[in-house]
């Protein structure tokens, strides 16, 4: 099977479960965000671990086994930041 192929029923379970999150406002210096909280809580119960990118942050290709979630930060002005529209293994 496609090395590419044979992830997409995964692709489509990360994007059910963490599409929630889009677009809410996060303090990535807080370990206790809330959302963030719920976050790592969801990438634990399902894949392994949560993973923050920062804009402009370097991204490994990984199409072999699950080993965590990224999710995209985006600047939100003010200080702020919000959780992207994108998630994705690797």
């Amino acid at each position: 099977m496609d090395e590419k192929k044979w992830w997409a029923d995964h692709d489509t379970g990360i994007s059910k479960a963490f599409n929630r999150f889009a677009g809410k406002v996060v303090n990535p210096a807080d370990p206790k965000d809330p959302v963030l909280e719920e976050m790592r809580r969801e990438a634990t119960m399902h894949y392994s671990y949560l993973r923050l990118v920062a804009p402009g942050t370097q991204r490994d290709d990984d199409s072999t086994k699950i080993t965590r979630i990224n999710a995209e930060l985006v600047d939100a002005g003010d200080g702020k930041w919000r959780i992207g529209n994108r998630f994705f293994r690797g």
